[in-house]
């Protein structure tokens, strides 16, 4: 159990120093390194029944890297326990090589859907993996033998040594999953706990300075007009260019006053469906201009628990932001169903897609992908977003688009038997 375990030490203690500052490819390498590491130890230290089995739980931190860290680490962990296993030799050395290969496939089917749970359900998926893994191992190890001829009688002890084996595994991969769980969770909460305190510090300024800023822009705006008036024609280009920059710091400054603004909640049910189909209507037009098909796939009499503003303003940004990251042509997908206790609402779109290194930096003030964006529309609505007790998810790959995912509770509506129906629309198109 301790070598199983210590690669997750190991991790969290490189990740907290700081070694690895952003979670990129040599990451997950390392990921399958350790992993890798832990198995060989296992292999190292087997237990030997009397038939000349060995038996160890090197496939545990096997299932763990592909699990958490996916291809990239499942390349490192696969090569150093098949290189590790031949070193080591003897009669039933490549009954490893199939194992790896059909516990691996398995382990991959059901990683997406690993992913979704929450985390007494990942121990129990965990769990029923570790048992797979040692059932697995004993089948193989038995095929192995009746092809050899060599199959004996199992006593009364190693029945007893299986089963204890077996429970083993069950727990051994529950707690890991515990552990690195808690791992991400700790350090989710850390993230959460320094954004929350950006957002104190940028909301405390907003307060003080913008109101005062405004003012005089407002003035100075106005009395650019009237002089326009008198301006030759050469130069009314430039009345215009400052214009546009008035509006734009204008702009700016109703991004502070939003962080800075109490919120005044008007607590109601809100139609999912209904203003979702409102604001794909109102967002069409300049998705059209853009060469962009705008897509709305929703579950029919959804609701959720909130302000019906509010609830605009961050489906509005979100598409936004979408249709500003596509370059010429592409698609935004809006989808939005029930999942448990939430409401999932989901917009994808086809456009240029994020770093790593980007993506972690997503709803920081002050950042921002577009040229002339000020990162404080998307920190409003991470802000929006958890004042009515959902969460923003940002997921993102370069060159193929990213996803915004919002979780918001749900509304539990009475005993409803009536099935649910789904509606699309397809607005714009390309």
């Amino acid at each position: 159990m301790i070598i199983i375990l210590f690669p997750i030490f190991i991790y969290q203690l490189i990740i907290e120093n700081r070694l690895f500052k952003n979670f990129s490819r040599r990451n997950f390498l390392f990921i399958g390194v350790l992993s890798g590491v832990s198995s060989i130890f296992c292999m190292t230290f087997p237990i030997v029944l009397s038939d000349g089995f060995l038996l160890d739980l090197r496939w545990i931190p096997y299932a763990i890297a592909i699990l958490y860290g996916g291809f990239y680490s499942w390349i490192p962990a696969f090569v150093m326990i098949l290189g590790y296993r031949l070193y080591i030799g003897g009669s039933a050395v490549y009954t490893s090589f199939p194992i790896a290969i059909v516990f691996a496939l398995a382990v991959f089917l059901i990683r997406k859907q690993f992913h979704v749970l929450n985390r007494n359900k990942k121990m129990m998926y965990g769990g029923v993996i570790g048992g797979v893994s040692f059932l697995l191992v004993i089948v193989t190890f038995y095929i192995f033998l009746e092809m050899n001829d060599d199959v004996t009688n199992v006593d009364s002890y190693e029945v007893v040594f299986y089963l204890k084996a077996y429970f083993l595994s069950v727990i051994a991969m529950a707690i890991s999953i515990f552990l690195i769980e808690n791992m991400i969770e700790n350090k989710k909460m850390h993230a959460e706990i320094q954004r929350s305190e950006k957002l104190t510090v940028i909301s405390e300024l907003a307060a003080s300075i913008a109101h005062e800023v405004r003012n005089p822009l407002t003035v100075v705006r106005g009395f650019i007009q009237l002089l326009s008036k008198s301006v030759d024609e050469k130069n009314q280009q430039y009345i215009k260019m400052v214009i546009n920059e008035l509006d734009r710091a204008e702009s700016i400054i109703s991004d502070y006053l939003n962080l800075a603004r109490p919120h005044n909640d008007r607590i109601e049910p809100i139609e999912v469906c209904n203003h979702l189909n409102s604001i794909v209507d109102i967002m069409s037009p300049y998705a059209l201009m853009k060469n962009i098909e705008l897509r709305l796939d929703c579950e029919k009499g959804i609701r959720i628990q909130g302000d019906k503003d509010k609830f605009k303003q961050i489906i509005m940004n979100l598409i936004k932001n979408s249709i500003e990251a596509i370059v010429l042509r592409g698609s935004i997908a809006v989808q939005a169903f029930r999942s448990d206790d939430r409401v999932i609402i989901t917009i994808t779109d086809s456009g240029e897609g994020m770093t790593q290194e980007q993506l972690q930096r997503v709803g920081n003030p002050f950042y921002s992908t577009k040229e002339n964006g000020t990162g404080l529309g998307l920190m409003v609505t991470f802000q929006l977003i958890e004042s009515m007790g959902g969460k923003l998810e940002i997921f993102s790959e370069l060159g193929k688009g990213t996803e915004a995912r919002i979780g918001l509770p749900a509304v539990r509506v009475g005993c409803e038997t009536e099935q649910t129906s789904r509606y699309e629309t397809n607005i714009g198109g390309v």
